[in-house]
């Protein structure tokens, strides 16, 4: 694979980088993730994405992975990455591996959503780094409280109301270079409309 990490897209702009893994067979979907993802629309379900997808999520599990996303960091000059905007955290060990890589790489910020409260420990340890932001995804279905990271991600969708988020919330436009990054910058929970 020539390059593990993606340049942005029109939403993020081509300052942030972007790696994605497979939606499902990564995350714990519910039902309401199963019926609304936007990974399973557009241009996700390209076959050269999904299978550009298949292939970071097998470089993911190399031992030297983290040698090979810190030298592509380095190498690309990159200085904001956005981790799964298809995909999730899939093991404790996958979640440490990007503990080492925003620890080797501190000039460069990092932010993902999860919805993996099963690796919530492993979850924390990562959000308390001072370059990555890590927001737990809600949804309408989400009726249990969060798992303690701090922020939210909270789609717009019924029933998010009843959603017990501390602290106040920053309403998303899509246009990331239009906002200054606001969400890079700032630890505070953010409300993305659906897409």
């Amino acid at each position: 694979m020539r390059h593990l990490l993606i340049k942005g897209n029109t939403k993020m702009g081509l300052d942030v980088f972007i790696f994605n893994l497979p939606p499902l067979s990564t995350c714990r979907p519910t039902h309401w993730c199963r019926a609304n993802c936007y990974a399973l629309k557009g241009n996700f379900r390209f076959p050269s994405v999904s299978r550009a997808a298949k292939k970071r999520h097998s470089a993911s599990q190399l031992p030297n992975f983290v040698d090979m996303v810190v030298e592509e960091i380095g190498r690309r000059h990159v200085a904001m990455v956005r981790l799964h905007s298809s995909g999730d955290f899939y093991s404790r060990a996958y979640v440490r591996k990007w503990i080492e890589v925003a620890r080797r790489c501190p000039k460069t910020i990092f932010r993902t959503t999860t919805k993996r409260r099963d690796l919530a420990k492993e979850i924390r340890q990562l959000n308390r780094l001072p370059n990555f932001i890590v927001r737990e995804s809600l949804d309408c279905s989400s009726s249990q409280p969060t798992m303690g990271i701090g922020l939210a991600m909270v789609d717009n969708v019924p029933g998010v109301k009843e959603q017990a988020i501390q602290g106040k919330i920053f309403r998303c436009i899509n246009n990331c270079p239009a906002c200054g990054y606001t969400c890079w910058k700032k630890r505070q929970n953010v409300c993305f409309a659906p897409h």
